[in-house]
């Protein structure tokens, strides 16, 4: 596979996995980032510049010690007994966004088409089956398809409106903007989603055999 095809496919699946993780939801943004006014663009900054950075050296990291999943990541990093401390919690939190998002896509399934709620989950878990069996590829390949059309229909919503989103007409909450909680927030933010996107994240650049396509794709 072509260098530039694969750094373009890493930089779609880190992409997917943040938006994933992190439910980037209007309530989401408004939570850490437009509740502060102003200040919210320099903790979006923030985050941005923090995710480059992190999801790269996670990614790095993984490549270096040959990390298939993010249990041995965390063993590596905080030793045989924390480490299985911290890999408890994960399991138990990704279960709980897993549940979480699959019961989005039998709430779509009901909104859209009518159908009976379990039908849609179901029909997620099939096809989350199928691209999961083809490995890290599958991941990345379904990521090449789904962020570009996230990405166009974001773009399709926000042109005709652009007036409406203003980041700088936003009005803060000044007691938040006072007691410094709009400093905190990106770091937090960035927390959230990394700690989430380890299960995907790990396994892919352990995959990668190109450690400039590591740096590049974030």
């Amino acid at each position: 596979m072509k260098r530039w095809k694969l750094t373009l496919q890493v930089a779609a699946t880190y992409v997917g996995t943040v938006v994933g993780a992190g439910f980037a939801t209007g309530k989401e943004i408004v939570q850490f980032f437009t509740q502060y006014g102003e200040l919210g663009m320099v903790g979006i900054l923030v985050s941005g510049l923090f995710f480059i950075w992190l999801g790269s050296k996670m990614m790095l990291l993984s490549h270096a010690i040959g990390a298939s999943s993010y249990q041995q990541l965390n063993t590596y990093l905080f030793g045989d007994v924390l480490g299985k401390a911290v890999n408890g919690v994960m399991i138990v939190i990704l279960f709980g966004v897993t549940s979480v998002m699959l019961a989005s896509t039998g709430a779509i399934g009901k909104e859209q088409f009518g159908l009976w709620p379990p039908v849609g989950m179901i029909f997620t878990i099939v096809l989350t089956y199928i691209f999961i069996a083809k490995g890290i590829n599958g991941i990345l390949m379904v990521n090449s398809l789904v962020v570009p059309m996230m990405l166009s229909f974001a773009f399709i919503i926000f042109m005709p409106n652009i007036s409406y989103f203003s980041l700088i007409q936003t009005k803060p909450d000044l007691t938040l903007v006072t007691q410094w909680k709009w400093a905190v927030s990106p770091f937090l933010y960035i927390s959230l989603n990394l700690a989430l996107a380890q299960a995907v994240l790990v396994p892919l650049g352990s995959s990668v055999k190109d450690r400039s396509v590591i740096k590049k794709g974030p």
